[in-house]
């Protein structure tokens, strides 16, 4: 039996509920904006595999260039990143992993497939040792990071060293004799040591040009260096790539070596003082 309604009027009539729209998708944009540098790493991660199957292929010149380009991707992602605020750890972890394929891996299966095999077992070793030390670098680059001083690297960036290998390749050419092969195998050694070392390369992340570039001075300064660069790559291409990484590479010697003395100094006047 129906209740009454309430004041003893006729009980109420079941009523159906009201309609209820489907909830409109709302993409929220801090998602959209965290996406995009992790889209540059993604290229850069595509580019690196597309290496690794064009050296396989015997394509060393494709190879060679997809490693470079990759490093144009690997540069642009953080940068973007700190652009727009979308920094993350997520981002630098798959930043790290995208390295190691890209500059740890890539150059390796290039160099091996293009000379290093001529040398059997002690080219093997010599592409593991490149491997192991750009992945060691990435490393302890994520747990010191925050923790050293900004302005420098220690020790070469792989990304960098990964270029410094595809260069050489696309130099020498597609047909490399034996003494060309043994010099990039003995290059590639030096690099793995100075990756894993502490030497200090500057990292160039404390330069502001929105700050900086405020004069007419400055701003034709940095029109001449633009102006410099497009010219050299225009006139040598892929040698200059490989001048401007062995510049960095002197460069990051040069450094550690100033830093040094300067130690060696304080030890000595500290045991002068002592005396």
């Amino acid at each position: 039996m129906a209740e009454a309604a309430p004041g003893g009027g006729p009980p109420p009539r079941d009523q159906p509920p009201p309609d209820k729209k489907d909830p409109v998708p709302v993409i929220e944009y801090r998602r959209v904006v965290y996406l995009i540098p992790n889209l540059f790493t993604a290229l850069a991660l595509l580019l690196g595999f597309y290496a690794i199957f064009k050296a396989v292929d015997g394509e060393f010149q494709t190879a060679g260039l997809a490693i470079i380009i990759a490093s144009v991707m690997d540069a642009m992602d953080g940068r973007v990143a700190r652009m727009i605020n979308a920094e993350s750890a997520f981002g630098a972890q798959f930043d790290s992993l995208s390295d190691a394929l890209c500059f740890g891996l890539a150059p390796v299966v290039l160099a091996h497939q293009w000379g290093l095999h001529e040398f059997g077992r002690i080219g093997f070793i010599a592409g593991f040792f490149f491997c192991a030390a750009a992945i060691i670098r990435l490393a302890r680059f994520n747990i010191s990071h925050g923790l050293v001083d900004p302005r420098y690297f220690s020790g070469l960036p792989s990304p960098l060293a990964g270029i410094l290998v595809a260069s050489l390749v696309l130099v020498v050419g597609t047909e490399p004799s034996l003494g060309e092969a043994l010099l990039v195998m003995l290059t590639m050694l030096v690099i793995s040591a100075t990756m894993v070392s502490d030497f200090r390369f500057y990292s160039f992340k404390d330069i502001n040009l929105r700050a900086r570039v405020q004069t007419p001075a400055m701003m034709l300064a940095v029109l001449v260096a633009f102006a410099f660069i497009t010219l050299m790559l225009l006139e040598f291409g892929v040698l200059a790539i490989l001048l401007f990484c062995l510049a960095y590479l002197a460069s990051g010697f040069a450094i550690s070596s100033r830093y040094l003395l300067r130690r060696l100094k304080r030890f000595f006047r500290g045991l002068s003082a002592s005396d």
